[in-house]
């Protein structure tokens, strides 16, 4: 064999060995897509809890859609773009906007004064909270009467009066007249945020 032929081999079982590598690394686009440093990901669960938790969970449909399964269902780009505004994804035609909204009865708030890389921090926390197994039934309510005994009626009577009503995103003759989505108190202009339904 040849000096030539000897070198020849090594450099194949090189090139061979980096191609199944780079082939079997267990690194896909997906992954590539979102961040996992961990300062990050503590960033994306404060805007999170701050921002997201009351409508959305991983496991199951609340308010919004279950999020276990949307970083591999959706492009990062996508979601990106949704995130900041939804409503646009919504009147540009986007088929996926349009489904969520048909299935939620609601567009989800924008926003658009979250910066890129806190949008990028929010994608990488629920990459991170990724669940592998099947979401729960969409049918499924969880526990419909978590109280096994009817509580007995009391004497007491509550004296109401009304100060002021939401304008109705149901029916008129069906109930509830308004879908509230999401109710919060803002401390730093002493009032209350309200984000209502389209039903």
């Amino acid at each position: 064999m040849s000096l030539q032929q000897k070198s020849f081999f090594p450099v194949c079982l090189i090139g061979i060995l980096c191609f199944f590598c780079s082939c079997h690394s267990g690194t896909s686009k997906e992954d590539n897509a979102f961040s996992n440093d961990s300062t990050v990901i503590a960033t994306g669960k404060f805007l999170f809890e701050k921002n997201c938790s009351a409508c959305h969970g991983f496991s199951k449909d609340e308010i919004g859609p279950a999020l276990g399964h949307v970083t591999g269902e959706a492009s990062a780009e996508w979601l990106h773009r949704f995130i900041k505004d939804p409503q646009q994804m919504f009147s540009s035609g986007d088929k996926r906007a349009i489904e969520l909204r048909k299935t939620f009865k609601t567009v989800m708030p924008s926003f658009a004064a979250l910066k890129d890389d806190e949008v990028g921090a929010l994608l990488a926390f629920i990459y991170a909270n990724k669940v592998s197994a099947p979401l729960a039934n969409k049918g499924d309510k969880g526990i419909q009467d978590p109280i096994p005994e009817k509580i007995k009626s009391s004497s007491l009577v509550v004296d109401l009066e009304q100060v002021a009503q939401f304008p109705a995103t149901n029916n008129k003759d069906e109930l509830p007249v308004t879908r509230i989505t999401k109710m919060s108190f803002l401390p730093h202009i002493g009032t209350i945020f309200v984000n209502t339904g389209i039903m």
